[in-house]
């Protein structure tokens, strides 16, 4: 009997003091606890840079070819796609496999660069994330847009535009235009203004295909203006408030539509005009488009800083 008393404690002694520290040292949490002593001896083990960093590179990387793949499978603006892809990623993969060489060329420098290559990525993958956190939590619904105003009010909408095949609208600006239809049968006093000019690799303006997509299903053409010029988001805004000083639709209200990754820099850059638009977005979500909107905020506040 005491014997298996000894046996079964040993059991258990053995579990306690050899089986669990040597699962708790393969566990993440011992994984951090080395971090920080790392951190706290003003050192970083290399084998710890190259988790942190690897993941923020990998986490780029797949970013881009998701956008990439989504961009294939769609055909749109594959072209554009491929470069900024590949150009990401060779931003990010470049240095690491070149890192033999650019120690012998930088030297003491090179250590300099190395924290300055990991930041890049580090900064990109905190901003990135709160940007999706930030578009998701933008609120835009159709729903909102019946709720807020009567069906006889006199308003305008204005449908962004996408790319297109010919006079064929693209999968995201279809789903913009089954939206406009929703607005325009609802709202029987609504007009319409389709805004979006011609890409290097469409055959028509994305107005012309919207403009023919509604009227094939039953909007009368009275209803619908054209703006067939804009390049941007900034140009549709721009062109489209054009065209409601020229017909005298300037009192109306506004209702702007366009996928939910687009609503909240519409939101903005309308505020940026003077104007008050409800946006209705015409898709849950889009990781893609995630991506792609998050580099339009680059440019924007780059390249465009007289809206900022």
């Amino acid at each position: 009997m005491s014997i298996a008393c000894s046996n079964k404690n040993k059991k258990k002694g053995d579990f306690a003091e050899v089986i669990l520290p040597r699962l708790f040292r393969l566990s993440f949490l011992s994984f951090m606890i080395r971090c920080g002593v790392y951190m706290k001896d003003k050192k970083i083990h290399p084998i710890v840079y190259c988790w942190l960093t690897g993941f923020a590179g990998a986490f780029i990387c797949i970013c881009y070819f998701y956008y990439w793949f989504i961009s294939l499978i769609t055909n749109s603006s594959f072209i554009v796609a491929s470069v900024i892809t590949f150009g990401v990623v060779a931003l990010v993969a470049v240095p690491f496999l070149l890192r033999n060489y650019l120690k012998k060329w930088f030297g003491k420098g090179y250590r300099v660069l190395k924290w300055i290559y990991s930041a890049g990525m580090w900064l990109y993958v905190i901003a990135f994330s709160l940007f999706t956190v930030f578009i998701v939590s933008y609120d835009s619904s159709v729903q909102g847009v019946y709720a807020q105003y009567p069906q006889d009010e006199e308003l305008v909408v204005i449908t962004f535009g996408a790319k297109v095949h010919g006079l064929e609208p693209g999968v995201a600006l279809r789903r913009r235009l089954d939206v406009t239809l929703e607005l325009m049968n609802h709202y029987e006093n609504a007009y319409v203004i389709v805004s979006g000019g011609q890409g290097a690799d469409e055959e028509n303006t994305e107005a012309a295909a919207m403009k023919k997509y509604l009227v094939d299903r039953g909007i009368a053409e009275s209803r619908i203006y054209s703006e067939e010029r804009a390049t941007d988001t900034i140009e549709n805004i721009r062109n489209s408030l054009a065209i409601m000083n020229e017909h005298d639709l300037s009192g109306r209200r506004l209702i702007g539509v366009s996928s939910n990754y687009h609503a909240a820099r519409i939101d903005f850059l309308a505020k940026q005009f003077g104007l008050d638009m409800h946006l209705a977005g015409a898709q849950k979500f889009d990781f893609a488009g995630v991506v792609r909107e998050f580099m339009a905020y680059v440019k924007l506040f780059v390249f465009n800083r007289n809206f900022v």
